[in-house]
């Protein structure tokens, strides 16, 4: 018989979720009903509390993305007539998911120095995870998106990378400089010996990163660099994969890059009617980009 988790993995494939997001969620719903019992259709207000403090020792973000499958989960029963509403409602995310998206936080978070950044990169020892991580640096991108690329989203001649559509970002195209080419013709002269995935990058088994996987490997890292101390409950001390953009932002603003060139590059969604007749050329930009962009290796590293 077909459970209600099964329905709601095939409800997201039909949606036309992520890959990524088909098979965590279905998990994460695994884990919340082994937590409640088992009963899903009766969890109320007092259990979600609970299951807060459960995930007491995960990251925010990690807290974040469990309540976001819980909630998208109940949308869906709520869609078979089987709730009548959804639990996880916003004024409950609002109190006790908060923080991570709020301004305060933004401008506290950990955002490394081009010293800091370069101290990370220069640690790691496989291709593998220092073109990833490099990539990230250079790009922007969040970590959902850098672990989506596929092989062919690479264009290595032209230093771009064509992304695939998600609501959070309104731009398709990017850049990366020479500097990382050269990590990236080094890492896929030895991909193919190891991949089973079309996955751009790869975790040591070959296979597409999970979120979670490329969290854990990027701290690894970090903390090594004395980038992140994971006591610390203070946004400031840790240093994730979101920190990457961070340091994007920050470094081409200092280095004088105009905002709305930054802003594109970023792919921050249109807030503004008349961001929607700016055009700024592809040529400009990249231009622009290359320009600006700091290397983070000194020559012969």
């Amino acid at each position: 018989m077909e459970t209600l988790i099964d329905q709601f993995r095939e409800d997201l494939k039909i949606q036309g979720r992520s890959k990524d997001t088909c098979e965590q969620y279905p998990q994460i719903l695994k884990r919340f009903e082994a937590f409640v019992g088992g009963d899903l259709l009766s969890v109320d207000k007092a259990r979600l509390i609970n299951y807060v403090k459960h995930l007491k020792d995960n990251s925010l973000a990690s807290r974040q993305r469990y309540f976001s499958a819980i909630g998208s989960f109940y949308d869906f029963m709520v869609e078979l007539d089987l709730m009548e509403s959804n639990p996880v409602t916003p004024s409950f995310k609002k109190r006790y998911l908060r923080g991570y998206k709020s301004d305060s936080n933004r401008q506290r978070r950990k955002c490394p120095t081009i010293e800091e950044a370069r101290r990370l990169v220069s640690g790691i020892i496989t291709i593998r995870e220092r073109a990833a991580i490099v990539a990230l640096l250079k790009t922007g991108l969040r970590c959902s998106e850098l672990i989506s690329l596929d092989v062919d989203d690479l264009d290595l001649p032209n230093l771009t990378l064509h992304l695939k559509p998600t609501n959070k970002r309104s731009n398709l195209t990017i850049f990366f400089d020479e500097e990382t080419a050269q990590l990236l013709r080094k890492w896929l002269a030895r991909r193919e010996k190891m991949a089973r995935s079309q996955a751009l990058f790869l975790n040591a088994q070959g296979d597409r990163y999970s979120r979670d996987s490329f969290e854990i490997m990027f701290v690894k890292y970090s903390t090594a660099a004395g980038l992140h101390n994971a006591a610390s409950n203070r946004l400031e001390d840790r240093c994730t994969p979101h920190s990457c953009r961070h340091f994007f932002t920050s470094q081409l603003l200092e280095r004088g890059m105009r905002r709305e060139y930054v802003q594109t590059l970023r792919g921050d969604v249109v807030k503004d009617a008349v961001d929607i007749y700016h055009h700024i050329s592809m040529e400009k930009l990249k231009e622009s980009y290359l320009a600006h962009m700091p290397p983070l290796f000194a020559e012969g590293d």
